[in-house]
């Protein structure tokens, strides 16, 4: 048995890589979490709150209300996550998670979220040499909010991902539906590395290219 996808064999050893092996066992409570907390801020921006960071055309109220309604369904979504449900509840309890991922991952954030992380290591550089490019001037709150949505991203797909595994009987750690060491955990691994590889390729794509122009 590979320990690497199994961690449970080693909880008499805790260390914070072991809590991070053993993600299926806590990250739908995180994502309820984080809706929770995303929710309130959208029930916050409904009530005309200040800080609202998505610049839409209908404003701040529908907006809010729209970001409180979807992490209240998500919520709900999430706890139903708790139970094995089969056939078509279980493709729409599905979509749901991996749509919301998507949304968070890939069209709130934009071009600013790179420069941030891009600068960083020139910043770094530079003030090496005393030289400041007043890095956190890059930190506004909006990029912020891009971390935060990213963040809960992550924990909508690796939720929808650690669902799916559980609904259909397979292990929540690698996906296999036994517990040999036929080699399967490290074949899956390299099938996700390849895509998670060309994933981070890809993304700054966008970025590159307005470089370039």
């Amino acid at each position: 048995m590979n320990t690497l996808f199994h961690p449970e064999i080693n909880k008499s050893k805790p260390s914070a890589l072991n809590w991070l092996r053993r993600w299926p066992e806590w990250v739908r409570c995180a994502a309820i979490v984080w809706t929770c907390v995303y929710g309130i801020l959208g029930m916050y921006w409904s009530l005309e709150g200040p800080g609202y960071p998505l610049g839409l055309s209908n404003g701040p109220i529908a907006g809010g209300v729209s970001i409180a309604s979807l992490c209240f369904l998500g919520v709900i979504v999430l706890c139903l996550y708790k139970f094995k449900v089969r056939g078509f509840m279980r493709i729409l309890l599905s979509f749901y998670a991996w749509s919301a991922a998507a949304i968070l991952c890939f069209f709130i954030p934009d071009a600013r979220i790179l420069i941030a992380v891009a600068y960083a290591p020139i910043s770094l550089i530079g003030s090496l040499f005393g030289k400041s490019l007043h890095y956190f001037d890059f930190i506004t709150w909006p990029v912020v909010h891009q971390l935060i949505c990213l963040t809960g991203g992550f924990l909508w797909a690796a939720a929808a991902l650690a669902f799916q595994r559980h609904s259909r009987d397979a292990c929540k750690y690698c996906g296999g539906k036994n517990n040999s060491s036929s080699g399967r955990p490290t074949s899956t691994a390299m099938r996700w590395g390849r895509w998670v590889t060309l994933v981070a390729i890809l993304a700054p794509a966008y970025y590159d290219i307005t470089r370039i122009a």
